[in-house]
């Protein structure tokens, strides 16, 4: 798991899975420990990211509709 710390906002992103291990839930402890600890540095608003795998509603997650702007880049042009 790495977190990402912007002002009042934790992002959290899941780098690994191994299934052998999915009985004990590694990997929600670890969601379960940065969520507890950003709310302890008032750090209210938990971003999951992309994707909609079941765990992160579990923890509460509410999807977010995301919006992509472009701006292409205009080349000089010596006249």
């Amino acid at each position: 798991l790495i977190t990402f710390v912007h002002g009042r906002e934790t992002a959290l992103y899941n780098i690994a899975f191994d299934g052998r291990y999915s009985s004990s839930s590694p990997g929600l402890y670890l969601f379960q420990e940065a969520i507890a600890r950003s709310l302890q540095n008032q750090r209210p608003v938990i971003d999951f990211l992309r994707g909609r795998e079941p765990y992160k509603y579990d923890f509460g997650a509410q999807d977010t509709r995301l919006f992509r702007l472009s701006i292409p880049l205009k080349r000089n042009e010596k006249k």
